[in-house]
């Protein structure tokens, strides 16, 4: 082989490990959607994005709840809402590597029951 061909071999190489690596820091992201609206976490950067899918003039409040131990009850941390204007809303927040959390996004017309979608418990191990 000559340099040119080691050369390339090498670049290929470090290219692939490279876009493994960058693929992988995008794995815990969470998305939750429902028919009103949606909210996802973007765990490379610690933000909520909430968006409001209808334009009935409700909008929706998505909220983030924690618990240290399993088995305890779970406790809202924060509520973010969006609606009644373009784009959506974000909310910053750092998941912690111990406890669970669990997101819930509701739409925000007042019906009994509420309507309301939540996430699998996780945190920043899983």
């Amino acid at each position: 082989m000559n340099w040119l061909t080691r050369t390339a071999a090498a670049c290929t190489v470090v290219g692939t490990v490279f876009a493994g690596t960058a693929t992988a820091a995008h794995a815990d992201d969470i998305k939750l959607s429902f028919g009103y609206g949606s909210v996802f976490y973007d765990d490379s950067v610690d933000v909520f994005t909430v968006c409001d899918t209808r334009a009935d003039g409700e909008g929706v409040t998505a909220s983030l709840w924690y618990t240290p131990n399993s088995g305890t009850s779970y406790h809202q941390l924060w509520a973010e809402q969006d609606g009644g204007d373009s784009g959506c809303d974000n909310h910053p927040y750092d998941v912690g590597k111990t406890g669970l959390y669990f997101m819930k996004i509701c739409w925000n017309l007042s019906v009994n029951p509420p309507i309301c979608k939540k996430s699998s418990a996780f945190n920043e191990n899983n």
